[in-house]
């Protein structure tokens, strides 16, 4: 087949994904509500099997996530994606915004929706939530999985000065410096048209983050670069361990993703060599496929 015919083929499947939006799981999930010490929790539940949480990460809610992905993942787990503390519907009284907060949170989703043990993905500013809370819950916690993420304290690798001042910079402008951040995770303008496409929306919530959470969670990643003991919190991580990078990423260095696979026991990694940030929009299936089959395996 000609290269031309593998892009028109590839070209009238997208299309046919794009206006059938409705054939996927998650999109026939509502948006739904947990009460909380201390606020909301927005949440989406769907599909069915053992319980995968998704953590997201900076400048998104639950609703930054693909369809195409959360739609595969389903196919074999109920997943459960959710809104961090003053993201999208997420509502919390106002305090210090810190990772033991944000890690205490998916504990209270998990008791607050009947959860035994869970498993989690997180990505970016996630993934240090996630790695968070497998260091406070380990007993509550089956399987990790981290997505172009990063280990804390002096095991962190920085990313470029550039890219650390659009970082520090995206929430002081009047309107966030979204194109800039576009630009750091994505790798082409077409892939920014697959973001508005296929991102996951339910009940009318929107992709909403304050430029005041904005900033909160840039110096959360800051905290976590400083954190005193990042052997305390890798070495107590004793769940199976999948570990997935995309060697194109500009916003977090790949080198993190070794680390972390280096200093975490039961861990192993998956490498996508045209891979950027957010690898779920270039490889939703891929990606979904490595993270259900590893659970599967550490059964």
């Amino acid at each position: 087949m000609s290269t031309f015919n593998v892009r028109l083929r590839k070209m009238h499947n997208f299309c046919k994904l794009m206006f059938n939006k409705s054939s996927y799981i998650p999109c026939n999930a509502k948006r739904e509500f947990l009460k909380v010490a201390e606020g909301t929790i927005e949440y989406s539940r769907f599909g069915n099997g053992e319980p995968l949480v998704l953590v997201t990460g900076t400048a998104t809610s639950m609703n930054g996530w693909d369809l195409r992905f959360l739609d595969e993942l389903a196919k074999s787990h109920e997943v459960i994606v959710f809104s961090n503390r003053n993201t999208g519907g997420s509502k919390f009284i106002p305090r210090d915004y810190t990772i033991e907060y944000l890690a205490n949170d998916i504990e209270s989703l998990r008791v607050g929706l009947n959860l035994s043990v869970i498993s989690l993905v997180g990505i970016s500013l996630g993934g240090a939530i996630a790695q968070q809370y497998a260091y406070m819950y380990p007993q509550n916690l089956k399987h990790l999985t981290l997505i172009n993420t990063f280990p804390p304290g002096n095991l962190m690798v920085p990313p470029k000065a550039e890219v650390i001042n659009i970082l520090e910079n995206i929430g002081k402008s009047k309107l966030p410096n979204y194109p800039s951040l576009v630009k750091l995770v994505l790798p082409s303008i077409w892939s920014f048209f697959t973001i508005a496409i296929f991102h996951f929306r339910t009940g009318g919530s929107k992709n909403s983050v304050p430029k005041s959470t904005l900033n909160e969670q840039v110096s959360i990643i800051k905290e976590w670069s400083t954190h005193a003991n990042p052997a305390s919190i890798l070495e107590n991580i004793k769940v199976p361990t999948l570990v997935l990078v995309g060697e194109m990423d500009k916003l977090v260095p790949p080198t993190n993703s070794r680390i972390l696979k280096e200093n975490i026991k039961y861990s192993k990694l998956i490498s996508f060599v045209s891979g950027v940030h957010i690898l779920f929009f270039q490889y939703p299936q891929a990606l979904a496929q490595a993270i259900t089959n590893d659970i599967m395996v550490s059964r």
